[in-house]
């Protein structure tokens, strides 16, 4: 059997898009090798035999005429970059997940092939030609890395938890497990680092940011309770009232009256 490292290639575009996932899929199959790579959020393949977890910034494959299907994996909605390719080799008859880092060139590489795809020009064939076999090469490159990686800097690791949690915490289904997956490291690291830089946990840190934004919509808007509660990822207003009063130390109304003329909150 020849190595696919370097095996003659003879692959081909069919089709490459990007799209959101905001529903579980129904199960389907193809005739061609599926790849998509995601791009926020997370999602699962499932087979007969087997579910997949594919976090953010990881790369999947999918065999030809491999019944499946994709679901959302604790978050609200997905974004991916999709494709499906004839010929695809990547040595392996079963799906494959394979983690990447947020910077991998596969990505450029994808969102490059989307574009030409829109807008293909004279030399359109072969630079999708040659962008293909790059791809399958970054693939293969990319299922050698060894899977271990350093310990993060705490601190540089709290920067991007934060910036996680500011962009996700309007998910109601967003928490530590799921903000773990996308920092592609164990909960307890994550935990250790926030107690470590913020004397703080990351449940603590998800329920201030939203309470901090439910706060700027109590004084900006007339949004109802429902409405608020909702948009700060509190899957119901009761939690959300009880919450807030915990930590504001009045209800969201009170709260409200009390400084709805702009007034800043007392430290």
């Amino acid at each position: 059997m020849p190595n696919p490292a370097i095996a003659p290639s003879a692959m081909r575009l069919c089709l490459i898009n990007t799209f959101h996932l905001t529903r579980n899929a129904k199960k389907n199959r193809h005739s061609v090798v599926e790849l998509g790579y995601v791009a926020r959020g997370a999602i699962a393949l499932h087979t007969d035999s087997k579910r997949l977890e594919c976090p953010t910034h990881s790369l999947f494959l999918i065999p030809p005429r491999l019944s499946h299907r994709e679901s959302l994996d604790h978050c609200e909605s997905a974004f991916l970059l999709y494709a499906q390719i004839d010929g695809f080799d990547w040595g392996a008859p079963h799906p494959t997940v394979v983690r990447l880092s947020a910077r991998h060139p596969i990505k450029a590489l994808l969102f490059s092939l989307v574009e030409e795809q829109a807008h293909p020009g004279p030399d359109s064939a072969p630079f999708l030609r040659h962008s293909l076999e790059l791809l399958r090469l970054q693939v293969l490159r990319a299922m050698a890395l060894p899977r271990a990686s350093p310990s993060p800097n705490p601190r540089l690791l709290l920067k991007r938890i934060r910036d996680i949690i500011d962009n996700r915490f309007m998910e109601s289904a967003f928490g530590v497990a799921a903000l773990s997956r996308e920092l592609g490291i164990s909960a307890r690291s994550v935990e250790l680092a926030v107690k470590a830089e913020a004397q703080s946990t990351p449940s603590e840190l998800i329920l201030d940011s939203r309470l901090t934004h439910a706060e700027g919509l109590l004084r900006e808007t007339n949004h109802r309770l429902r409405e608020i509660a909702r948009k700060c990822g509190f899957a119901d207003e009761g939690y959300f009232i009880r919450r807030f009063r915990q930590s504001r130390g009045a209800t969201p109304i009170a709260w409200r009256k009390r400084f709805a003329l702009g007034e800043r909150p007392p430290p």
